[in-house]
């Protein structure tokens, strides 16, 4: 059991009245720019081995419409890197904060430098699983609200590179999960409609479960995750072919989504450049931390619900030596295999 860990946030969600004394936030983006509240909150109870464990003890909003001094003071005084978080779909805001904070712990039980989490809450809504009707609602709100992220996505962007200068040296990385991918993609794709001269932000990106489309790699004139590499010296994707939700995501969308065996020609080294992409096979890891009724969608949280999967990305996320080109892992042993063909 971990002691308080605490973590920061941005959000563009519609603020709600405190809940006992703690910042509280809604379903529904914010209206118009400099709608995005930044601040900072402690998680108690943080368990390794169990993902839903952790208590919000304290959470309040510190600056408005940027990073502002205030909050960066505080992120800086703790002397560590900075991994950027974007949750994925049936999070609430607290789900949001509670899950960066287990991010947190695991991340730091690789050797290196101490992280500290920086999660951008964008307004997904609480679900009730396994049922279908509902959820597919729930689904097309949540990508809804995904798209309306991408001018509060511009504003983030814009805050992170204000915050940069100021790093000294720390790194600064990007993981996103799931649907997270889908609002990055929205984000990016309005960014780069502006033109702007190439300037990295982020050290390494790891782009987990992402219900994004396979092609957006691929897409033409900044469109998707197409320009990514642009401000991204590496960007490391995750897929599961056995990943329930990708199976339902593709049902729903009508198309293959980038979690489920990226894009199409991702053996295509002189598109996808070795040194600069990674794909990871997780399909056949099988080292979760809970039993399958306990977890029903693992096979979707593997990046944080596999013991392997989890080192591997935080030893990304740190920049610590991980198994050059693509990587499979192989249930038996949890191991590394042969690397992906072409990768």
């Amino acid at each position: 059991m971990a002691g308080a860990i605490k973590v920061y946030f941005a959000t563009n969600r519609n603020r709600l009245a405190d809940q006992n004394g703690q910042a509280n936030f809604g379903e529904l983006a914010g209206t118009g720019v400099q709608g995005i509240a930044y601040g900072a909150a402690t998680v108690e109870n943080v368990a390794l081995e169990t993902p839903n464990a952790g208590t919000i003890t304290a959470c309040s909003v510190v600056n408005l419409g940027s990073i502002g001094q205030d909050l960066s003071a505080q992120i800086l005084a703790e002397d560590k890197d900075i991994v950027v978080f974007i949750h994925g779909a049936a999070n609430t805001f607290r789900d949001s904060i509670q899950r960066a904070a287990f991010n947190c712990n695991w991340i730091n039980q690789e050797p290196g430098r101490g992280v500290v989490v920086l999660v951008f809450s964008w307004p997904a809504r609480h679900y009730k699983l396994w049922d279908l009707v509902s959820d597919l609602v729930n689904y097309r709100l949540d990508q809804a609200q995904a798209q309306a992220s991408e001018t509060h996505f511009v504003e983030f962007i814009q805050s992170l590179y204000r915050f940069q200068p100021s790093l000294g040296g720390r790194r600064l990385t990007l993981l996103a999960h799931s649907m997270g991918n889908y609002a990055l993609g929205f984000g990016l794709e309005r960014w780069f409609a502006t033109p702007r001269a190439a300037q990295t932000l982020f050290d390494a990106t790891v782009l987990a479960a992402a219900d994004e489309p396979s092609n957006t790699f691929g897409l033409p004139n900044g469109g998707r995750l197409s320009d990514l590499w642009q401000i991204s010296r590496h960007v490391t994707t995750y897929t599961n072919q056995q990943d329930v939700l990708m199976h339902a995501s593709h049902i729903a969308n009508g198309d293959w989504r980038l979690g489920f065996n990226g894009p199409a020609n991702h053996a295509d080294t002189k598109f996808f450049p070795a040194q600069h992409y990674v794909f990871v096979d997780c399909t056949r890891n099988e080292d979760f931390t809970q039993p399958l009724l306990e977890a029903p969608d693992r096979s979707h949280q593997y990046y944080r619900q596999s013991k392997t999967v989890r080192r591997d990305v935080a030893r990304v996320l740190k920049g610590l030596e991980v198994p050059a080109g693509g990587r499979k892992y192989d249930a038996t042993g949890n191991v590394t295999t042969v690397p992906i063909p072409g990768a």
